[in-house]
């Protein structure tokens, strides 16, 4: 997905002998694509840049809504959503923010958040 102007822009790669990868769908926060595996259940994968302004952002969680009717596969998402579940996820830096659309978003749609681990700043 292209980048605007300096910022956004999202690179999924993957290596075409190992794994048959399908275009789904994509918006200027996402890309979806549908993943076969050998021998394996076929699965949607979605790469997220969620935009740090929360009212553009707030548009992701009705895309993916309406994107969810539309599948009836496993689904994993992975990436940079720019909001906090819970306040205990902060624990780098001031908490300047809110939680509720991502969180309500995972609650709403039965998903499992798996966590995170790693650096504080990316």
């Amino acid at each position: 997905m292209e980048a605007t102007g300096f910022s956004g822009g999202i690179w999924l790669l993957w290596n075409e002998n190992k794994v048959h990868v399908d275009f789904v769908d994509s918006n200027v926060q996402s890309i979806t694509v549908k993943i076969a595996l050998p021998g394996k259940p076929t699965w949607l994968f979605s790469a997220i840049y969620a935009s740090p302004t929360p009212a553009v952002r707030s548009t992701l969680w009705n895309y993916l809504d309406n994107l969810i009717l539309s599948h009836d596969l496993p689904w994993m998402l992975m990436g940079d959503f720019n909001e906090l579940v819970s306040s205990s996820d902060k624990n780098c830096g001031p908490f300047i923010g809110r939680f509720g659309g991502l969180r309500d978003w995972i609650n709403r749609n039965a998903m499992i958040d798996l966590g995170f681990v790693g650096s504080c700043y990316t």
